[in-house]
């Protein structure tokens, strides 16, 4: 392998989707070994603006001369997090995630030596930051390699470490009063929203609730979910709402949250054919739902009260299920917020 790769890098071709083992995540994230400078250059054409490097710089058979002023020079930001291939850590995976996240409205391009540590660590980002089920985060990986023991015991370890695997969720009408002491008794004002003077929705007889249990089967984390009828964009539509997003202080930074609301959001979309999903949240939680991929409603939003017609005080963001609503240029929900 050594020799191939050092030879690869010269004889490759110049196009960043012929570069060794890449994998293209989605519009804005690809992946893939070592690129050569060409390749980067070709990244930089196409819109990147971040190159993440997993691999060492101490090894000319598998790293440039000097990446980092290669892809300066081509105009994008290099963030190098080298990573032992045979001694993976939780700091090495810990910066990984805080690339990921500040960098999450860029194009970005993450690659390593063969794409084996990026793989690897992206399935993990998948499942812990964005909720993903484990086998949707980890199939780009599975597509690359195989993992051995070293980082077979790694990704073991870490998600043993924040219970995914042998977490439960479950869909519930009602939660029961130990449940809700549990998950909302905990502080006061938890949801931060004491200072605004509103009514909100009654609850509804076909509302649920997603609880995942934790390994000790103690409820961690809640989401609501609920169907209403209102207007957006001109017509009648069935919004997917979701609310009383929490997590148990004790059960936080392990993406419980996130797990559950892409479970609820799938549940909205092929359960309930919702044609969008819609949720409230506070100035310090838009960062969180955007890195979830949701989208923040910038046009004003009518809620009803008691005086009448208000625009809504809190940030109003969706995930479309249709065309029809990727953009959300007017909203009256006919009801007040949940």
């Amino acid at each position: 392998m050594p020799g191939f790769l050092a030879t690869f890098l010269v004889m490759a071709s110049s196009r960043l989707d012929e570069t060794y083992n890449f994998r293209p995540l989605d519009a804005r994230v690809s992946t893939a070994g070592q690129p050569n400078e060409a390749q980067l250059s070709d990244a930089a054409n196409r819109g990147v603006q971040v190159v993440i490097n997993l691999a060492l710089h101490d090894d000319p058979r598998y790293s440039l001369k000097d990446e980092a002023a290669c892809v300066r020079t081509a105009g994008m930001e290099y963030v190098h997090i080298p990573v032992p291939f045979a001694a993976p850590s939780e700091s090495d995976l810990l910066a990984f995630f805080d690339a990921m996240d500040e960098h999450r409205h860029k194009k970005v391009f993450v690659h390593c030596a063969a794409n084996k540590r990026v793989t690897a660590f992206l399935g993990l980002y998948g499942v812990i930051r964005q909720g993903l089920a484990p086998e949707r985060a980890f199939a780009p990986m599975r597509s690359v390699w195989e993992s051995d023991d070293v980082w077979k015991t790694f990704i073991e370890r870490t998600l043993r470490n924040v219970g995914i695997g042998a977490l439960n969720v479950r869909l519930v009408e009602q939660l029961s009063p130990e449940d809700a002491h549990r998950l909302f008794g905990w502080g006061e004002n938890i949801f931060d929203t004491a200072h605004v003077n509103l009514v909100y929705r009654a609850k509804d007889p076909d509302d649920r609730r997603f609880i995942l249990y934790d390994v000790q089967n103690a409820p961690a984390s809640h989401a609501a979910v609920l169907t209403h009828h209102a207007r957006a964009n001109g017509k009648h539509v069935l919004i997917g709402g979701i609310g009383g997003v929490v997590t148990v202080p004790s059960a936080r930074r392990c993406g419980y949250a996130a797990l559950l609301v892409r479970h609820a959001t799938d549940f909205l979309r092929e359960e309930w054919k919702a044609d969008f999903a819609l949720l409230f949240c506070i100035d310090r939680m838009v960062p969180y739902y955007e890195r979830l991929e949701w989208r923040k409603v910038t046009c004003d939003v009518l809620i009803d009260q008691p005086s009448g017609k208000l625009r809504c005080p809190f940030h109003v963001m969706t995930i479309p299920f249709t065309s029809d609503f990727k953009t959300i240029e007017t909203i009256d929900l006919g009801s007040p917020s949940w």
